[in-house]
């Protein structure tokens, strides 16, 4: 999917930054060039994150129930959100690193 076809309540993947692997779904569009995502999780709704949209790939997903509430101007909570990206199998945990909840550790 091209990245000017970015819409609210897009699924994309963040492929750079800090937060880079991570899925959220855009809230709104400010520009051409920058879009402001959140998750839910570390990303809330009320302080949503300004992206450059080179920095995100563009999923397949449009997340209906979020962008209807967004077209609709209603306010979108960040369970909205956590669902929406859950049911889609793309949230992730809180800290960011998928690997590191899988691992376990063994005291001696």
């Amino acid at each position: 999917m091209s990245r000017t076809n970015i819409c609210p309540g897009q699924v994309v993947r963040s492929i750079a930054g800090r937060d880079q692997g991570r899925c959220f779904i855009v809230i709104d569009i400010i520009d051409e060039r920058y879009v402001t995502i959140a998750d839910g999780v570390v990303r809330k709704t009320s302080n949503p994150k300004k992206k450059n949209i080179r920095h995100l790939l563009v999923e397949d997903f449009v997340a209906e129930e979020v962008a209807t509430k967004i077209r609709n101007s209603q306010s979108v909570t960040d369970r909205d959100v956590r669902k929406a990206l859950a049911s889609l199998g793309k949230l992730q945990e809180a800290t960011g690193d998928d690997d590191a909840a899988a691992t376990s550790f063994q005291l001696s």
